[in-house]
């Protein structure tokens, strides 16, 4: 049960954060696909924050925090004035690539097709490989998890100098998300790294398709998420516990949704800003998984 709150929690408080930033887009079609699919990033990065604070400050009882949390979001979205969209005629995306029905038609059905190959591939890669597929997932990601979760008041000493090896200067995001589920559950589950690898792998497709979607398209859109999900390295990637498709997610998020709001920009004179606080804090995560979010970070401040 308490697990299940946990999960619950997680992605309704990731919705709502990306509601509250996109609460006043005009409704385009796939609007809810792309809350949907930056939900469970935006939410494993928040848990990943509070897990991380409830260490440093010792607090035991996550599951309350993340309730509270949760309603406090929950109010924030469902104060008057929060929930009003602006109802304005949008623009559909012009299509970049045209082309007959009957092939977009049979190229649906074969991104439908790589879908599910890439969630096959992908589920059998996690049960042949529990404890994540290469060195990266076991020996920093799920070890930092470990001592997030074992070490009590002694979770620094994972981080120490003395195992240069484990790289104790990379961020906690992935670690510290892990070792939440792990303190709700009770124990260690190798279910748990596979199964966010899993989200941040399926949330990555989402979001490319419905960023695409809203910026260049429908056709755009099918090709694009088609290429990446036959890709192979990168279903590899997202079933071997390691950060860099988390990392990719988060700079996908704050790349599209800054380009969202440059397309709202040239629709309205008056922009809500929002937009940028959203992708603002996708880029915040960023840094927050791998060292390479700084440099992101950097590029999109100076851009």
């Amino acid at each position: 049960m308490a697990i299940t709150l946990a999960v619950i929690s997680c992605l309704v408080s990731g919705y709502l954060i990306v509601a509250l930033g996109l609460r006043h887009c005009a409704r385009w079609q796939s609007e809810l696909l792309l809350r949907i699919s930056l939900s469970a990033g935006y939410g494993l990065g928040l848990f990943s924050l509070i897990f991380f604070l409830a260490r440093v400050l010792g607090t035991a009882h996550v599951l309350a925090v993340d309730l509270v949390v949760t309603a406090l979001l929950l109010a924030a979205f469902l104060l008057p004035g929060t929930r009003s969209v602006v109802h304005r005629a949008s623009i559909s995306p012009e299509e970049s690539i045209d082309v007959p029905g009957w092939l977009q038609r049979v190229l649906a059905a074969g991104l439908a097709i790589a879908l599910l190959s890439a969630a096959y591939a992908a589920i059998l890669r996690s049960i042949v490989h529990p404890h994540g597929d290469g060195w990266d997932a076991f020996a920093i990601w799920n070890l930092h998890a470990r001592f997030l979760f074992r070490g009590g008041e002694h979770w620094r000493d994972g981080f120490s100098a003395l195992i240069p090896w484990s790289h104790p200067d990379y961020p906690l995001l992935l670690p510290s998300a892990i070792a939440h589920f792990w303190s709700i559950l009770g124990r260690e589950n190798s279910a748990v790294p596979a199964i966010i690898g899993l989200a941040f792998t399926f949330s990555t497709l989402g979001l490319l398709f419905s960023s695409l979607d809203k910026l260049r398209g429908r056709n755009s859109a099918i090709l694009g998420t088609l290429a990446l999900a036959s890709t192979p390295f990168f279903v590899e990637q997202g079933s071997s516990q390691y950060a860099d498709v988390p990392l990719s997610f988060f700079f996908l998020a704050a790349m599209s949704l800054l380009h969202l709001h440059s397309r709202r920009a040239d629709e309205t004179d008056s922009p809500s800003h929002s937009l940028l606080v959203v992708s603002g804090v996708a880029a915040g995560f960023a840094v927050w998984t791998k060292n390479e979010g700084m440099l992101f970070l950097c590029a999109m401040i100076g851009a």
